[in-house]
């Protein structure tokens, strides 16, 4: 089984990162949290910082679009306020590689 390690740190106000855990502050706007999702498998950094957004629109579009390829070979949806696509495709094994491009 692949090693998985995820978090989901947020944008302070001076522009850095802050894990969830040490964050102190409000939301200026609760339906537009800024953070990233940093995600790795087996040591390979898939997301991190650099492809920071509205964290919880992403996480919601992931797990959406990780519910739909029951029904399809692949799934796609585009970052909420960048111009990056996110793709799942279904392969065999039960596997489901991600793409993040342009």
């Amino acid at each position: 089984m692949p090693e998985t390690s995820a978090a989901d740190p947020l944008r302070s106000a001076d522009g850095g990162f802050v894990p969830v855990s040490a964050w102190s502050g409000g939301f200026a706007d609760p339906d537009r949290i800024d953070g990233a999702i940093v995600l790795s498998v087996d040591g390979q950094v898939f997301l991190d910082e650099d492809y920071g957004d509205l964290v919880d629109r992403l996480w919601a579009y992931i797990l959406t679009m990780l519910e739909e390829p029951g029904e399809k070979d692949s799934v796609e949806a585009f970052f909420p306020g960048r111009p990056l696509r996110l793709a799942f495709r279904r392969v065999g094994g039960g596997r489901l590689p991600a793409s993040v491009g342009r």
